[in-house]
């Protein structure tokens, strides 16, 4: 059978690779975006992260999404309107949907659906161009269908669709997506109405493809079994299109491929066994091409792609093992291609794809073992591309992916590992692109420094050594004065210090030891003063604070206990850390954002009826109170504040506070900035999106700064940084991405900033991915180099303000450095960063506004 093949394969290239026994970075998901091609890879250091290769063949590391050796695993990429959407797995956040910009900035996550650590997406479906949706599977049991709103990059509700199973789906041509969910066949056109149930119960619904406005499924019926049947969309078109086996048992028809005229696949009549099968979706039109392995045994056709106006596929006649066959859709054009393995019960054939007129494909041959090969097409040709290991040794091939002009693929050589290779096609011999997991010498050893807090004239933050794993350190800028500060899981295991909080000359944080899981942990900087503040849910389960935040002398946050996940406050004492309760609670309280805003908290709660409330708690309150309830997370819910005037705290408008801070909206807090007794700010509104604000001493005088990305959609001002009086920020364009700003605060002073080189040469406009304010007129900024251009290079810039305009100072950085460069952190009168040369690893670094000035703080794990 197909899934014992496919696990039979599965194994026996593992097994093979396994012989191969050298570090590999296993490349996997290979996907082309954008004359792009991403997939995920473990460097050996980072786990298993998001990559890149552009059409120049430089491969580079987009982004630790999970710091440290920990994996975040990236996968299903798609398209979004010059944007990238997938998902990822994060300890804090679970798997949810993620965003990445190629033009500037490193990925965000889009939503945390299922809040915490628990995971929620399952599927993301493209039905159409510039459309995408999410298939979402709420705590193992609701599932709901989500819109990606590609001008906002926000996700929104668009309707509970029955109970989570396994969801099969296809596109119409209309763009509208049939799919099932809990034996239910379901249409939906991406809107709440336009979402509903065609089938209200079926016993199983299996496999379905596309066919132009019609759509080819399979699924059991009382009366025939598991058949074919065809639907247009429809709740009175879905028809019996053939019974197959008469009779309750059913033919099973699956493996689809739809060639968009028609669809081939493999069923069982009762006399020919599982054999290739095509449907135009008529019944003259469905019948069975061709018996391959004639009488009731099955040649398990499987593996489909189409080239020209053929599909080829892996298939067995019995008389050889699995080879590649071919069919137009007649028996007399469906014929075996390869001759690769002579003996029956031998061969796999797999990763068949289409290029420039030839079929490549991988293959398990007696003589070559496994390897890529290539064919015209004709009976019997079949090439190998390459003999990666000599003689019957195999490299185990996959992922074959067209990229350009060249054709890409994973395979081990026996000297790097499994790794990313590259081929022009049959002419051009192929070459490794990149060994991503260098043997362990050639690597330099990191400590990963993670999470820097500026704390007393310096900073804290989490770092491992030789001896210890990630625990808490401080530094003061000087190698003798960067320390570890407590090793909280005494030797190599992690205690993973995050979330810091400072309040006045105390710093708060989430750590994690086994008896106590990880729990809330408060230091003065010094090991005899750091401790556990309290073990809110006892015992080894953790309560996982999280977003902290220093408000009116405590620290508020979110943790978890058999309570579920409440809002909490501490001063620093077991007895003065308690859940904030709420006035009048609601049922299924379940809060998933909590923030501050001057000197009042703020918390974010979604219901099980889909509602969403702001509550607020004023300095020395000691409860939530309820501000607004908002109808819902779907289109078309409004953003702040109801139907009505909305509700008022004694501090400041509950409508203003849901602009900043959308009920709902997943979109990444963009801390605000204070320029004397104007505070700039960015918030969203239905009419603008997310753009640049500022406000007085009164909130409600709150005004637009500028629409910078016209219309609803966003430019989503970042890394607001005063200097002098103007303000400096990254913000969102059409056509150049993420650039960089400046504003004094009107809507004809905003605009994008070219600063000018010494020799007063204005540089193209600059794509930082963070900057930040240091000292008197000077913005420090990490960004590619605006010359140069480097693939993937980041450099340390300096932007000094003068009468001229800015001056742009570039510092020298090793040609090695690439994306670990980033967390620009300003304390006292230094500025932090941690960085990659190339020689040490990722360690700290610091910089004085100088080149000779700026250097490493200390090998930490040297």
């Amino acid at each position: 059978m197909f899934v014992l093949a496919g696990w039979l394969l599965l194994a026996g290239a593992t097994a093979r690779a396994a012989e191969l026994s050298i570090p590999s970075s296993m490349p996997q998901r290979l996907s082309v975006i954008d004359d792009v091609l991403y997939f995920s890879a473990d460097d050996g250091v980072h786990g298993r992260e998001l990559w890149a290769v552009d059409r120049q063949h430089h491969p580079r590391m987009v982004a630790d999404i999970e710091p440290g050796p920990g994996s975040s695993s990236p996968e299903q990429f798609h398209a979004g309107q010059g944007n990238v959407i997938f998902t990822a797995t994060t300890s804090a956040s679970g798997t949810e949907p993620w965003l990445l910009n190629p033009a500037g900035g490193p990925p965000r996550q889009l939503a945390d659906l299922a809040p915490g650590p628990k995971s929620s997406p399952a599927a993301l479906v493209s039905p159409s161009p510039g459309r995408l949706l999410a298939f979402v599977g709420t705590n193992g049991t609701a599932c709901t269908l989500w819109r990606v709103n590609l001008d906002s990059l926000t996700l929104e509700l668009v309707k509970r669709a029955g109970t989570w199973t396994e969801n099969a789906y296809a596109a119409l041509n209309s763009g509208a997506l049939l799919f099932s969910s809990q034996n239910q066949l379901w249409i939906s056109n991406g809107t709440a109405e336009g979402t509903v149930v065609l089938l209200e119960q079926t016993i199983n619904i299996g496999e379905i493809a596309s066919l132009g406005e019609r759509a080819i499924l399979s699924m059991v019926h009382p009366e025939c079994g598991f058949e074919l049947f065809v639907c247009d969309g429809t709740p009175n078109s879905i028809a019996l299109l053939r019974d197959i086996m008469p009779g309750l048992e059913g033919s099973n028809p699956r493996n689809f491929f739809s060639t968009g005229e028609r669809v081939f696949f493999e069923a069982d009549d009762g006399d020919h066994g599982l054999e290739l099968w095509v449907t135009d979706g008529s019944l003259e039109g469905t019948y069975l091409v061709k018996d391959i392995l004639p009488g009731k045994d099955s040649s398990d056709p499987h593996y489909f792609a189409q080239c020209g106006d053929a599909v080829y596929f892996a298939a067995t006649d019995g008389a050889s093992g699995i080879e590649l066959w071919r069919s137009n859709g007649t028996g007399a054009g469906t014929w075996r291609v390869s001759e690769l393995a002579p003996v029956s019960g031998s061969g796999a054939v797999w990763s068949i794809m289409s290029f420039k007129d030839k079929v490549f494909f991988c293959s398990d041959s007696q003589a070559f073992g496994e390897e890529v090969f290539y064919t015209a097409g004709a009976p019997g040709d079949a090439t190998v591309l390459m003999d990666v290991v000599p003689g019957p040794g195999s490299s185990g091939p996959d992922n074959l992916t067209v990229f350009g002009d060249d054709l890409f693929f994973t395979c081990n050589d026996g000297k790097h590992g499994e790794e990313l290779w590259m081929s022009a096609g049959q002419a051009g011999r192929p070459v490794l692109v990149a060994d991503i997991y260098a043997p362990p010498a050639e690597k330099a050893l990191s400590s990963s420094p993670r999470h820097l807090t500026p704390f007393q004239g310096g900073l804290l933050f989490c770092a491992r050594d030789i001896g210890h794993g990630a625990e808490l350190w401080r530094t003061d800028g000087t190698s003798d004065g960067t320390v570890l500060v407590n090793d909280i899981v005494a030797g190599p295991a992690d205690s993973g210090p995050s979330a810091f909080a400072v309040l006045g000359d105390r710093a708060f944080f989430s750590a994690a030891e086994p008896s106590t899981g990880r729990e809330l942990w408060v230091t003065d900087g010094t090991a005899e003063h750091t401790r556990p503040v309290a073990d809110l849910w006892p015992g080894p389960a953790s309560s996982n604070p999280r977003q902290l935040v220093a408000v009116a002398g405590a620290i508020c946050f979110l943790a978890s206990d058999d309570a579920g996940t409440r809002v909490w406050r501490s001063d620093g004492t077991p007895e003065g850390t308690v859940p904030l309760p709420v006035a009048a609670p609601g049922d299924d309280l379940l809060f998933n954002r909590v923030f501050a805003w001057r000197d009042a908290v703020y918390a974010h709660a979604s219901t099980a009826s889909d509602s969403v409330s702001l509550f607020s708690a004023s300095p020395g309150g000691a409860q939530l109170e309820q501000l607004v309830t908002l109808p819902g997370q779907g289109p078309g819910a409004m953003r702040g504040g109801g139907g009505g005037a909305a509700p008022e705290t004694v501090r400041e408008p509950a409508a203003t506070v849901c602009a900043l801070f959308p009920p709902g909206r997943e979109l990444p807090f963009t801390q605000p900035a204070r320029m004397g007794d104007v505070t700039y700010f960015a918030a969203y509104t239905p009419e603008c999106g997310t753009e640049l604000w500022k406000t007085g001493a009164a909130l409600r005088d709150a005004t637009l700064v500028a629409d910078i990305f016209r219309g609803p959609a966003s430019s989503c001002p970042t890394h607001l940084t005063p200097v002098g009086q103007r303000l400096y920020f990254i913000a969102e364009t059409l056509q150049q991405g993420r650039v960089l700003y400046e504003s004094d605060g009107t809507a004809g002073g905003t605009a994008m900033l070219r600063p000018l080189e010494p020799r007063g040469f204005a540089y193209p406009v600059m794509t930082p991915v963070e900057l930040a304010a240091f000292g008197t007129g000077k913005v420090f900024l990490i960004a590619p180099h605006p010359t140069r251009g480097v693939p993937g290079q980041l450099e340390l810039c300096l932007l000094t303000l003068s009468d001229a305009g800015p001056i742009l100072n570039m510092f020298p950085t090793a040609e090695a450095v690439k994306t670990c460069f980033h967390a620009l952190t300003e304390s006292g009168h230094l500025m932090y960063f941690i960085l990659d040369d190339g020689l040490h690893g990722e360690e700290l670094w610091v910089s004085d506004g100088a080149p000779e000035g700026t250097r490493i703080v200390k090998d930490i794990l040297e």
